[in-house]
């Protein structure tokens, strides 16, 4: 449910039952040490899958760059103003950034690496609202900044709020295919809209391989011990490993 609380009593629930691992997917990545925390204290390994957690007892952590993903999304941004916004040739312009979660470490890096672009260019301007993953919040929040601001391009932290974003141009009377949408997730509903021209681009995860990665080295774990895991800089490839994702 979105709930950092919930997801604190689940996981220590867990614990009491007595299971033998836990493979958590973080709401908020402060909240969540006391999880990790609690989980240590009856000997119960962590691994965490899409969003990480800010404890170093976490055993394992299974996702892609969120920083990398913010950087190279940035980059067509910047091309957009570059190309297609007047002065042409001069990268200038308003952007919306509907971000995710503030403190979740997923947020954070895809906000991050972002603004490790955007900050090139003192002729941008980035406004930035908290769409906290959701996409009718994304649609409240990017609504209440397009009635004030004509923006030029979007960057949504994540499919859902890509789609809020639409939303909210569409619900002012804005068409879409005028902004610049770029988005992390190649949800179904993103694809569609890009089909339809409302976004522009996104940078898709491949967030089906986390789970099966993460239960694979949890057993691993649990049967062989840590040092039966990958090590720091080491590259894993399917030849290393025995895993059938059912659909």
């Amino acid at each position: 449910r979105n709930d950092p609380a919930l997801q604190l009593t689940q996981a220590r629930r867990m614990v009491d039952m007595g299971v033998d691992g836990l493979i958590i997917s973080a709401v908020e990545s402060t909240a969540e040490i006391a999880a990790v925390k609690y989980a240590k204290a009856h000997n119960v390994p962590v691994i965490t899958t899409n969003v990480d957690i800010y404890s170093p007892d976490v055993t394992m952590y299974i996702g892609f760059s969120g920083v990398q993903a913010g950087e190279i999304l940035a980059k067509e941004v910047v091309k957009y103003l570059r190309d297609k916004v007047e002065p042409i040739g001069k990268v200038e312009g308003t952007v919306l950034e509907v971000r995710g979660t503030m403190g979740s470490a997923t947020g954070e890096d895809r906000h991050n690496g972002f603004m490790n672009i955007m900050n090139k260019y003192k002729d941008v301007k980035v406004i930035v609202t908290v769409g906290d993953w959701d996409r009718a919040q994304a649609k409240t929040r990017a609504e209440t900044i397009l009635r004030g601001h004509k923006v030029d391009a979007i960057y949504g932290g994540n499919g859902p709020m890509a789609m809020g974003a639409v939303g909210a141009l569409e619900a002012l009377g804005k068409d879409p295919r005028n902004v610049f949408i770029a988005t992390i997730d190649a949800m179904p509903s993103v694809l569609k809209a890009i089909g339809e021209g409302k976004v522009d681009v996104a940078l898709d995860q491949p967030c089906p391989f986390y789970n099966p990665l993460a239960i694979h080295y949890l057993v691993t774990l649990i049967e062989k011990g840590k040092e039966a895991l990958p090590k720091p800089g080491e590259i894993v490839t399917t030849k290393d490993l025995n895993i059938c994702l059912l659909y």
